[in-house]
């Protein structure tokens, strides 16, 4: 942030002010920017530690109150997009792309994964605004609603954020997917279960998927990641009041407290969303035990 050009400074004075040597002096003295930035950042984290996340140089509002009914929007826009990607696409997919190996649905299904990895998330949700709104004549309200207070309104205006980021995380679940359960599905217990007379959906759901899915969960665990990083991109395509647009937001107009506290966040929570998926792992394989 500090190799920029510009600083806050030159966002908050007019030109007259700009001009003032002195004027600038103490607008940089009294928001600290006149030592040297690890001093900056020692006393940004020593205040972090007590749990002070500081106020905006813009509108001198506590960060933390900036972020919290942003953070629901993102959190919210990124496990729809999960269940999109994985439950629905994902592992779907995988499966379809293995159970007719080198035949014309796992060819397809592999060309449209790579397409969709391919496209830029902006220009997607570009593109699903403009397809609905041309063809079907609807588009997404440009006001956001909690869903606590208008399910359906806050569906309206989630769905196609959700499928943008969605379609992007497929991808290698897909991959991820077709790849586990054609390896899983070489292993001696899958030819057992095949001489007992089980049927085949039977053996790829109960047995192959079973055993298949730990990487596959690492992967979603992942993708989550990717997802609330395509986030600050696609929440500024669909005017969602999320924390990727206050990140996007804060970085135009150099509002360090604010970028540092939206990176911190963030980071923390995937942190934690990688905890979870280790101890999800010992739900789904007996095997694993959680002191490991």
């Amino acid at each position: 942030m500090s190799l920029i050009p510009g600083s806050v400074i030159s966002q908050l004075v007019d030109q007259a002010a700009g001009s003032d040597p002195e004027k600038l002096a103490e607008m940089e003295a009294f928001l600290g920017l006149d030592r040297p930035w690890y001093a900056q950042l020692g006393s940004w984290l020593a205040n972090v530690v007590q749990g002070d996340l500081g106020n905006s140089w813009r509108s001198r509002i506590p960060v933390a109150d900036l972020l919290g009914p942003r953070l629901m929007v993102t959190l919210q826009l990124s496990a729809m997009a999960t269940v999109i990607s994985s439950l629905v696409l994902g592992i779907p997919g995988g499966l379809i792309a293995a159970a007719y190996k080198s035949r014309w649905p796992d060819s397809v299904v592999r060309v449209v994964s790579l397409l969709a990895l391919s496209v830029p998330v902006f220009w997607m949700g570009s593109m699903l605004i403009l397809v609905f709104s041309v063809w079907f004549n609807w588009s997404p309200p440009l006001t956001w609603v909690s869903p606590f207070e208008d399910f359906g309104a806050n569906m309206r205006m989630m769905i196609l954020p959700a499928i943008a980021l969605g379609l992007a995380g497929a991808a290698p679940l897909v991959r991820m997917t077709r790849n586990s359960i054609l390896e899983v599905m070489g292993q001696n217990y899958i030819r057992t279960a095949r001489s007992t007379g089980a049927t085949e959906g039977r053996i790829r759901f109960r047995h192959a998927l079973r055993n298949a899915i730990i990487p596959v969960v690492t992967s979603a665990g992942l993708q989550f990641g990717f997802l609330i990083g395509g986030a600050v991109v696609i929440e500024e395509v669909f005017s969602l009041p999320g924390v990727g647009r206050l990140l996007l937001q804060a970085i135009s107009q150099r509002d360090f407290p604010v970028v540092q506290a939206c990176v911190l966040t963030i980071g923390i929570f995937l942190i934690f969303l990688n905890i979870a998926v280790d101890i999800l792992y010992a739900y789904l394989d007996p095997r694993i035990k959680l002191g490991d």
